[in-house]
């Protein structure tokens, strides 16, 4: 009986050819947590292609992806999708970074990462 789950398409070498947005963002350490990597989503700080990502978006090696706000947000395309976490310098070759956001470190960072897994005030 065959599979129809996205996530089980598989390339050669047992690779995903497709997966859910935000365990890409996680796999490839653009948040620390994938709670966070869904918060963006959801908060529509991610852009796939043109459109507001939601988290369980299916993406595929070539898409362009746009994370963050404006004078934060960093712009890459996607070159391969890993199948588990990866370190630092495997993660950012799974990308290519076409637009990056000045520095934000320390501090503000934190500060943007809190903000982001704050529940909304207004519900």
């Amino acid at each position: 009986m065959a599979c129809s789950h996205q996530s089980d398409v598989r390339l050669s070498g047992d690779i995903p050819a497709t997966e859910r947005l935000d365990k890409w963002l996680w796999t490839t350490r653009f948040f620390r947590h994938r709670a966070q990597a869904t918060a963006a989503c959801e908060k529509g700080l991610v852009v796939v292609g043109s459109i507001i990502a939601k988290p369980a978006q299916t993406i595929r090696v070539g898409a362009v992806v746009r994370v963050g706000e404006s004078g934060l947000q960093k712009v890459v395309r996607i070159e391969r999708i890993p199948g588990q976490r990866l370190g630092a310098a495997e993660a950012a070759a799974c990308y290519a970074v076409l637009e990056a956001p000045s520095p934000v470190r320390g501090e503000a960072r934190r500060a943007w990462l809190d903000e982001l897994l704050a529940p909304d005030s207004g519900k």
